[in-house]
């Protein structure tokens, strides 16, 4: 399938899809309102992403011997909500 226009911006995909522009792999939370108001639907529901879109998120720094405690706070708050690797497995 050729695709007339491609993106790398979750909300320029958004609006496309909101468009009829065609169909867009989305996180939720960018189109939680859009769903509920039936602006748009899901289209493969049980799909699970593979590859560069998948279930794998990334934290990168530079590195440094101490991490200032905004940026330890950031996080340790992404590996809980994203259901990441504790703690002990980050190394700095």
């Amino acid at each position: 399938m050729r695709a007339p226009v491609a993106a790398n911006s979750s909300d320029v995909v958004r609006e496309l899809v909101a468009h009829g522009m065609g169909v867009g792999l989305l996180p939720r939370f960018a189109v939680e309102s859009d769903l509920a108001a039936g602006r748009l639907v899901l289209v493969l529901p049980d799909m699970v992403p593979e590859g560069a879109y998948g279930t794998v998120a990334w934290v990168l720094w530079p590195p440094q011997r101490h991490m200032a405690p905004r940026q330890r706070a950031m996080v340790d708050f992404l590996a809980e909500r994203l259901g990441g690797a504790p703690r002990a497995r980050f190394q700095l």
